[in-house]
């Protein structure tokens, strides 16, 4: 039997990616990248054409119409990003007509991580990406988390640290969590340009401001959805030396609660992507695969 081939589209906030893999969603044969723009899509479209794929993948940055019964449905919505606001993502890929799967890029990433590592049926774990922006994508006893809309816990309101006067960047809430910790909001409090941020050192204090916060997600995850592993990735996120800071902010806040082995192994349970950079593509990817599994039954 030949291995099967699977095309990913993932949508993200500063560059699209676009891979074709053979018989796994990691095994990525092929791929290429596009800064996110007006005419992102139209250059995903044109790289996909000459290729032979048998399932499409397509995640992408949010929020997104995922009710399949909805007018809007497989449509971005009140996304800051213009060019794409109640932009129909989904149905730009109607020419293919092979299975797909559709979710949120956290929710595609998550997944990933949990089938290429662990049994996933029985699997909790979150996703956290933190770049332009900051997405949670959330996998419970295998299956991604889908409600009304999908998990925005990117945009929830951690409690303000004492002394921290800085008002958040968020157009829509100003100080929620993506206000606080995304890179557009840690170069601002720097008073940098996103692109320095490369320079700023390991050592300077805001570092420690930004686990903090992220910490506070981490907590919220584990007293509610009871994570086997908290995966924090993103352009944020290759800044190493954030690890330790956030396991430890993490360890403080829990202040000993959960008295679980799992959970006090802090280097085992927050822990950066298996895929590294290509965490959101191979989650695609997995969209993929899994849209052809069901085609298949």
């Amino acid at each position: 039997m030949t291995e099967p081939i699977f095309a990913g589209v993932e949508g993200g906030g500063t560059t699209f990616k676009v891979a074709i893999a053979k018989g796994t969603p990691s095994n990525i044969v092929e791929s290429t990248t596009y800064e996110t723009n007006q005419h992102t899509v139209q250059h995903v479209l044109e790289w996909l054409r000459p290729r032979k794929f048998d399932a499409l993948g397509i995640s992408c940055f949010g929020p997104l119409d995922l009710d399949p019964s909805s007018p809007t449905y497989g449509y971005i919505t009140t996304t800051p990003k213009l060019a794409f606001q109640h932009y129909n993502i989904l149905g730009a890929f109607t020419e293919f007509h092979c299975p797909k799967e559709f979710d949120t890029d956290v929710n595609a990433a998550v997944l990933a991580e949990v089938h290429g590592a662990d049994s996933g049926s029985t699997i909790s774990a979150a996703y956290v990406t933190v770049g332009t922006g900051v997405g949670v994508g959330l996998v419970t006893n295998g299956q991604p988390v889908h409600g009304v809309l999908h998990p925005e816990m990117g945009h929830y309101y951690p409690q303000r640290r004492v002394h921290d006067n800085f008002e958040g960047v968020c157009p829509f809430h100003g100080h929620c969590l993506e206000g606080f910790v995304s890179a557009p909001a840690i170069a601002k409090r720097a008073g940098l340009s996103q692109a320095q941020l490369a320079e700023l050192k390991d050592e300077h204090e805001i570092w420690d401001q930004v686990g903090y916060y992220l910490a506070q997600l981490c907590v919220t995850l584990i007293l509610t959805i009871s994570p086997h592993r908290i995966v924090l990735g993103g352009g944020v996120m290759k800044r190493e030396a954030l690890f330790p800071i956030i396991r430890r902010h993490t360890t403080a806040l829990l202040n000993g609660y959960i008295a679980h082995k799992r959970v006090q192994d802090m280097d085992q349970l927050i822990v950066p992507s298996q895929y590294g950079d290509n965490g959101g593509l191979v989650g695609a990817l997995e969209l993929a695969r899994q849209a052809l599994h069901k085609a298949r039954k």
